[in-house]
């Protein structure tokens, strides 16, 4: 604490900068991203993209979260249809497929 004490305070912050960057540099984002087609609180299916692990835990982060229905409205994800792991899947929903592909990323 002493050493802390003597620091000037440009010596301190930099000491929290160098701290706050070694914690965020920590944190890494999920190696996948994934297209989930969700059925929504209002009844329409929904789109939402997330990143994860894998295709469980994105089915699992799904459920919860604001996802876009094709009526260009958000509504609250309530069960799991299908995700696909992007760019190499398609949905097996051609019709939402259409949907997605005409989403804007």
């Amino acid at each position: 604490m002493k050493m802390l004490q003597k620091m000037s305070g440009l010596g301190l912050g930099a000491v929290v900068s160098i701290s706050l960057y070694s914690a965020v540099a920590l944190a890494a984002m999920p190696p996948h991203e994934f297209a989930c087609q969700v059925q929504t609180r209002i009844g329409q299916d929904g789109l939402l993209m997330l990143q994860a692990a894998s295709r469980e835990e994105a089915a699992a982060a799904a459920v919860g979260i604001s996802a876009s229905t094709n009526a260009g409205t958000k509504s609250t994800a309530l069960a799991v249809k299908e995700c696909i792991h992007l760019p190499d899947e398609q949905f097996k929903d051609k019709d939402f497929q259409r949907f997605f592909e005409r989403t804007p990323l």
